[in-house]
């Protein structure tokens, strides 16, 4: 599961490392096996120091795993520090919660090329990992070698995607507030219509009472 306590020691620990020893802090964190969100590690003065560096690979590494995907690491190997096995599994695990934040439902071939795996069975551990770790919910079929996805826990988002986001929201409090205008002004005319209508009608009536009070006299 997600542990509130290893962010805790671990934010802890931040405190003290500088260079290589924060080279070390974020080598481990990386490797925790219940730390799935790293943007305010990400964000730490100390680990910022490293982006200047002139090997900034851990901090290119902090940053895959803040936003990356295991394809991406494969693309660009010379760029990172080599990864050891529970690295490797966490990049693996936090691809799957990015593929699965668009689809709900996965296919195996799909999952085992981008995830670089060649065997079904590994492909199973690794999910069912991954939702005792509580980082996505689903079922997998075996038969039809398919996971339904339930949840999926959210990811770190971008800084230029979260300025989409609130681009977004502001246009649709824009757009919302337009429709509102629009709605206000439409009732005002419908109850201006109304009013020129009772207006007439009354009018009509009394042009025809006069009338029949009229023909009454003459008669």
């Amino acid at each position: 599961m997600i542990s509130s306590e290893a962010r805790n020691q671990f934010l802890i620990l931040s405190k003290s490392a500088t260079g290589k020893a924060c080279e070390s802090f974020i080598s481990q964190l990386l490797g925790h096996p219940q730390i799935f969100i790293f943007k305010e590690f990400l964000d730490l003065p100390n680990v910022q120091e490293l982006k200047n560096a002139s090997d900034k690979k851990y901090y290119n590494l902090l940053t895959l795993f803040t936003y990356g995907t295991y394809t991406e690491y494969l693309a660009n190997k010379e760029q990172y520090p080599e990864l050891n096995a529970g690295q490797i599994k966490k990049l693996r695990q936090l691809t799957l919660v990015e593929i699965a934040a668009d689809n709900k439902i996965l296919d195996y071939g799909l999952l085992l090329r981008t995830l670089d795996i060649n065997d079904e069975r590994e492909l199973d551990e690794l999910i069912i990992d991954s939702i005792y770790s509580g980082i996505i919910e689903g079922k997998i079929n075996q038969k039809e070698r398919l996971f339904k996805v339930y949840k999926v826990k959210a990811r770190d988002a971008k800084e230029n995607e979260v300025k989409e986001f609130i681009a977004l929201l502001q246009k649709l409090q824009n757009d919302t507030g337009l429709l509102n205008s629009n709605i206000t002004t439409e009732i005002q005319k419908l109850n201006e219509a109304k009013g020129k209508y009772l207006d007439n009608r009354r009018k009509l009536d009394e042009e025809r009472t006069k009338a029949l009070d009229k023909a009454k006299q003459n008669m």
